[in-house]
């Protein structure tokens, strides 16, 4: 946001949700940005056995929780 200038957030979300160049470019950016290439994290098969056995159940049972 600050490398266009801008002083809002409001300015910022205009440029996005234009059809120029420039916005393509940034909403490129954002994506390469927050993706992540590394997959190390999904061939560990202990992380995996922990989130598949802990954490993901114990998410389960606090949205279920929350819904009734």
């Amino acid at each position: 946001m600050n490398t266009h200038g801008f002083n809002s957030l409001h300015q910022y979300a205009v440029l996005l949700s234009g059809d120029s160049l420039e916005a393509n470019d940034e909403l490129k950016q954002i994506a390469i940005d927050f993706s992540n290439t590394e997959s190390f994290f999904f061939r560990d098969h202990g992380q995996m056995r922990l989130l598949r056995e802990t954490i993901l159940p114990e998410l389960i049972i606090k949205t279920v929780t929350l819904k009734l």
